[in-house]
């Protein structure tokens, strides 16, 4: 991805829309089985998934039964960066959980299919999430499931008051995943990635950036060496001006020579000629005064002579001092060129010391990092307590059951460990603690539902029998009120003549009584069994009855409606009990929910059986109900 002023303390989210055939190519990615993959990987270590890495079979089996629209895009792929510089990149189950519940909070809980972080590669802190958003779709007859690619990037669009484009909704997810690393992870300093300037897709992958890094690089050494060759270049020609400078003060050296030669032979010219007018002066003193104007002129050009030599001596001094100058100059600019060629010599020296210290560096890091793989792939199998290697809390660090590793496992337990991977199996020991105590803990809760259960199912079978009993006893009551009802009416029956209006009372009150049943809502009845007219009721009955019910009511009459008034306190007391009974299911099976993730296979089994027990319990106590 592209670099960013605030990366380090800020996180991104790319989406990218993918086909079924762009699926299948990031499974394959996914399991290494494309050179893109396989170039990647610098570290032999597994991803960590929830889900598994077979995408396609996911994807198939989360869109079964819903709605399909005919659209190119078939998944999204959610890609999640967190902060170098405030999120652990060793902690990857952090940042998995972190991932998976920022994207659930904006495409729902039911959309991701897979999930994946990888842990060969150089990136520590990058998430990958498939995702299928799902959504009720409601006609005017029907509601069914249904697939929307864009359905609630718009309304977290409309949520951050951004519009329902394509880079809106871009914009507004970078907001949410700014907000929920803020306000949900609660990262100190964390900060929302810069705007982009220019709308459009700035994404590059790894290869690309790595590329573009070397390429970098490249260029940066190209241009140090075409600067030590140009170096090169300058000190060489520095050496050819100082060679020519040094030619020509050999030739200025040679005049000087010959000028000198030429003065000498001049000097000793003039002293043959002094010599020869001393011989001549000597031989001919006779004739020295013809001679004298001879001698003076002879002793003028001498002098002129001398003159004109002292003078080209003063010049040639003069021309020699500014050689001497000159060629001082030049070696100081032959020195300073040598200086400079030592330098590029030297700099050469230092980058070909510091790719040799690189390349050891290197060696070095690929054997510690293949270190800290074995050290990871062992915790990874200390995760797991039935490895036997008991890891746990040691002073500052840890320690491990050196009986249950391998030769080569005590090897890399006994080699040094990194900071990081002690505080990660610091943390794994930790975690590993809270796991055994809730285990603890959820066998003696398992233990005491037993108990309980046990308790409960006996206490179950004393209110049926009780239930029974009572319903028994209230049917043995009324058959003996139907009895009673019909000696009645035999006794009316035979004394029809006599007492036709006591007749017509009693079936008022066979009737009230089956009213009673039927429209409870019009009554009040007392505990003394004296029945009276609701406010609805007087309102909906007909004279004759608000008649009778102004008369004391007979004893099978006030007999009966107490034997009613039994059997509705004991229903509703059953009632209550199957209530406490259900409610004590829903607390159990919201207990054994919470222990979920942290069971074993076999403490699953068992939860199965409980949840299986206590749906049993209730369809009981739904059948002694009816």
């Amino acid at each position: 991805m592209v670099s960013s002023p605030v990366s380090g303390v800020a996180g991104s989210v790319r989406i990218h829309q993918l086909t079924l055939a762009q699926l299948r190519k990031a499974e394959r990615h996914g399991k290494r089985l494309d050179e893109t993959g396989k170039a990647r990987a610098v570290l032999d270590a597994p991803p960590l998934t929830t889900t598994g890495l077979n995408l396609e079979a996911l994807y198939l089996a989360h869109i079964d039964g819903a709605f399909l629209p005919k659209a190119r895009t078939k998944v999204l792929h959610v890609l999640v960066q967190f902060p170098s510089e405030l999120v652990d990149g060793e902690d990857g189950p952090y940042m998995l959980k972190h991932a998976r519940f920022f994207a659930e909070s904006v495409f729902g809980s039911n959309a991701i299919i897979a999930d994946r972080l990888d842990r060969d590669e150089k990136g520590r802190r990058n998430v990958d999430l498939f995702v299928v958003p799902k959504y009720i779709k409601k006609t005017k007859h029907t509601e069914k499931s249904a697939i929307s690619v864009t359905r609630h990037l718009k309304l977290l669009a409309d949520r951050y008051g951004r519009k329902q484009h394509k880079w809106d909704t871009g914009r507004a997810l970078q907001d949410a995943l700014h907000d929920y690393m803020d306000l949900i992870m609660g990262l100190e300093g964390v900060q929302r990635g810069n705007p982009k300037a220019v709308a459009g897709d700035d994404w590059k992958s790894a290869e690309e950036l790595r590329a573009e890094e070397i390429a970098r690089i490249s260029a940066d050494l190209d241009r140090q060496r075409s600067e030590i060759e140009e170096q090169r270049r300058n000190t060489q020609s520095l050496q050819d001006v100082a060679e020519a400078d040094r030619s020509a003060a050999n030739a200025l050296r040679n005049s000087a020579d010959a000028v000198r030669e030429e003065a000498y032979r001049q000097e000793s010219a003039a002293k043959q000629a002094r010599a020869e007018a001393e011989r001549i002066k000597l031989e001919a003193e006779a004739i020295r005064n013809r001679a004298l104007d001879s001698e003076a002129k002879a002793e003028t050009a001498r002098h002129r002579k001398a003159q004109e030599l002292e003078q080209r001596e003063m010049k040639l001094a003069t021309e020699t001092a500014e050689v001497e100058k000159k060629s001082k100059n030049l070696s100081s600019d032959l020195e300073t060129a040598q200086d400079n060629l030592l330098a590029s010599q030297r700099a050469l020296a230092g980058i070909a010391a510091k790719e040799e210290a690189i390349k050891s560096a290197n060696n070095k890091r690929r054997a510690e990092q293949e270190v800290q793989d074995k050290q990871l792939a062992l915790l990874a199998r200390a995760a797991d307590d039935d490895a036997g290697l008991e890891l746990k809390l040691r002073g500052d660090r840890f320690e491990m059951n050196e009986r249950m590793m391998t030769e080569s496992e005590r090897e890399t337990y006994h080699q040094p460990w990194h900071e990081a991977l002690i505080a990660l199996a610091r943390s794994l020991a930790r975690m590993l603690k809270k796991l055994r105590d809730r285990a603890r803990t959820l066998n003696l809760r398992e233990t005491e539902f037993e108990k309980r259960k046990r308790v409960d199912e006996a206490r179950d079978r004393e209110e049926r029998a009780d239930i029974e009993a009572q319903r028994r006893q209230a049917r043995e009551m009324l058959a003996k009120t139907i009895e009673l009802q019909t000696t009645a009416n035999v006794d009316l029956k035979d004394r029809q003549e006599g007492i036709h209006s006591n007749e017509n009372e009693q079936k008022t009150w066979l009737f009230i009584l089956k009213l009673t049943r039927d429209f409870p809502q019009m009554f009040d009845i007392a505990s003394t069994g004296r029945i009276s007219l609701t406010e609805e009721g007087r309102k909906q009955s007909e004279h004759r009855i608000i008649q009778t019910l102004a008369k004391e009511p007979p004893d099978w009459v006030k007999s009966t409606v107490k034997q009613q008034l039994t059997l509705a306190e004991e229903t509703a007391a059953a009632n209550a009990k199957r209530k406490d009974a259900e409610q004590l299911a829903d607390r159990m099976a919201q207990l054994l929910k919470e222990a979920g993730p942290v069971l074993t296979p076999a403490q699953a089994n068992l939860k199965e059986r409980a949840n299986q027990a206590m749906l049993a319990v209730a369809a009981q106590q739904e059948n002694s109900g009816r």
